[in-house]
C-alpha cells in the first residue's frame, strides 16, 4: 500500500510474462463465430469492457466470451496457436473488420504491443499501459501510477491533465491525432512505421 493524495492506494504491476500473442484462424468460422459472441454486446455501452469479447489463445483453440452481465456466451474454436495469451477487444470493431476480409483468408492475429513500443522508442523493459477509454485512462491517472510516466494528449478532459504526476503532454492536430514525432520525449528517435494495408 502507497498514499497517494492523502489516500491509500494499491498498485499492482502487471505480470511480466507478457508475451505476443499470436495464432491463426479460417476467416469464415471466425466470422461465424464472432457474430453470435458479439450478439450479446452493445454497440454503445456505459460500461466499457461490456463493448469487448475476450480472446483466450491455449492449447490449439481460442475460446471467445463477451457479456451484457445478465447473458454471457462462451465459444471455442480450433486455431493455430504459435504464442498463448489473452486479450480484450472491441467486439463491433473486430467483427467489422473480419466481416470485411476475403473469405478465403487465414487471419493472423498477433498483439501489438511491441509493435507499437518499437514504432514510439520505447524500451523493452518498460511497460505499456493501453487504455481502452476516457474511464480507464483517468482511472490509472487518477490512481497514481507513481514512478511511470504518464504520455497524455493535449486534449484529454482537464481531469486527466491535472491529476498525472509530472505529465509529458503530446500536441495533436485539428484531427485530435498525435503525430509519431511527438512521442520523441521518451529518449529514443521514433522508428517509422509503415501505413496498414489490409488485402
Amino acid at each position: 500500500m502507497s498514499q497517494v493524495g492523502g489516500i491509500d492506494v494499491e498498485i499492482k504491476k502487471q505480470s511480466s510474462v507478457c508475451k505476443q500473442m499470436r495464432f491463426s484462424i479460417g476467416r469464415t468460422s471466425l466470422l461465424s463465430t464472432l457474430s453470435r459472441v458479439s450478439g450479446v454486446v452493445e454497440r454503445r455501452n456505459a460500461i466499457d469492457i461490456l463493448a469487448c469479447i475476450n480472446i483466450k489463445a491455449q492449447h490449439g483453440s481460442i475460446k471467445l466470451m463477451a457479456t451484457d452481465l445478465d447473458i454471457s456466451i462462451f465459444a471455442s474454436l480450433a486455431a493455430d496457436v504459435s504464442t498463448e495469451g489473452e486479450v480484450k477487444v472491441s467486439a463491433h470493431t473486430l467483427h467489422d473488420i473480419v466481416k470485411k476480409l476475403p473469405a478465403d483468408l487465414d487471419v493472423n492475429f498477433e498483439d501489438a504491443r511491441d509493435n507499437i513500443r518499437s514504432a514510439i522508442g520505447v524500451p523493452s523493459n518498460k511497460e505499456i499501459v493501453f487504455t481502452s477509454g476516457a474511464t480507464e485512462a483517468n482511472s490509472l491517472v487518477m490512481k497514481g501510477i507513481a514512478g511511470f510516466q504518464h504520455v497524455i494528449s493535449a486534449v484529454e478532459h482537464p481531469s486527466i491533465l491535472n491529476s498525472a504526476c509530472n505529465p509529458h503532454i503530446i500536441p495533436v492536430n485539428q484531427g485530435a491525432l498525435a503525430s509519431l514525432v511527438a512521442f520523441s520525449i521518451t529518449g529514443a528517435a521514433p522508428v517509422p512505421v509503415p501505413p496498414l494495408s489490409l488485402p
